[in-house]
């Protein structure tokens, strides 16, 4: 019987999902001992209320790492699928260095982001972007092309031209350093 009201209780959790009138909800159902942190999600709610922001509140999330000592978030935007950033709270994590101590932390998928954005910028000039090389050499010559408008994107070996919306290279020939 005592498993049963349990799995009752846990079942009342997966009810506890919505706006932030969830956490009025939650107390008049959830036991008295959790109010403190019903208390917090609530100021949390209250901090981040803006006109532009939409506040979802679901209990019943987990996070499934065992990591997660807290509160556990995601950030949507129009036409993302799925969660543009997601991350919470981490305050035990550090505790496999030698020191646990309070910590927030977050992921976030540029590709996803990127794709959301649309094309990649054009320059002053009308062009996309200019794919640089990661070379110490090569900074000056970098800095010199976004002094005059051009958009650089300095890429790991292996990236594609058209895969980062770049429509030409700098490379180096005969000692200098040359768009192509």
């Amino acid at each position: 019987q005592k498993d049963a009201a349990a799995a009752g209780d846990m079942a009342i959790l997966t009810t506890l999902n919505g706006g932030p009138e969830v956490i009025t909800r939650a107390r008049k159902v959830l036991p008295a001992k959790v109010e403190g942190a019903l208390a917090e999600l609530e100021k949390l709610a209250q901090l981040c209320k803006s006109p532009d922001v939409e506040i979802s509140v679901d209990l019943a999330e987990l996070g499934g790492f065992d990591y997660e000592s807290g509160l556990l978030f995601a950030a949507f935007a129009p036409g993302s699928p799925d969660a543009i950033a997601r991350g919470g709270r981490y305050d035990e994590v550090g505790a496999t260095f030698g020191r646990a101590r309070p910590a927030t932390g977050f992921t976030m998928d540029l590709r996803q982001l990127a794709a959301l954005v649309g094309p990649s910028p054009r320059g002053e000039n009308g062009r996309h972007a200019v794919l640089a090389p990661i070379d110490d050499d090569a900074r000056g010559a970098i800095e010199d092309l976004r002094a005059r408008g051009e958009v650089v994107i300095v890429a790991l070996p292996g990236h594609d031209v058209n895969e980062l919306g770049c429509d030409r290279r700098l490379e180096k020939k005969d000692g200098k350093w040359l768009v192509t």
